[in-house]
């Protein structure tokens, strides 16, 4: 028997880039499109991206930076029941 079709989640997938900042050394998560497309676009880029701790524009690698979100520890999720 063949399953039915996978019908997408109607919330919009993200993902979590995680870069450090030069100045300080914190951590600094953004939030990107998660889809296979943007993924793909982005993989081999550079970006930039203005920081809250320091308040400059920092250069980082979408790569890296995919990796090392992806990587991070997440809070707990609260349990049902």
């Amino acid at each position: 028997m063949r399953a039915g079709p996978v019908h997408p989640i109607d919330m919009p997938l993200f993902a979590t880039l995680r870069f450090q900042c030069s100045e300080t050394g914190k951590p600094i998560d953004y939030e990107v499109p998660g889809d296979a497309g943007t993924l793909k676009d982005l993989w081999s880029r550079t970006l930039l991206r203005h920081c809250r701790h320091c308040g400059q524009v920092h250069r980082f690698s979408f790569r890296k930076a995919y990796v090392a979100g992806m990587l991070a520890v997440r809070p707990p999720q609260l349990q049902e029941g």
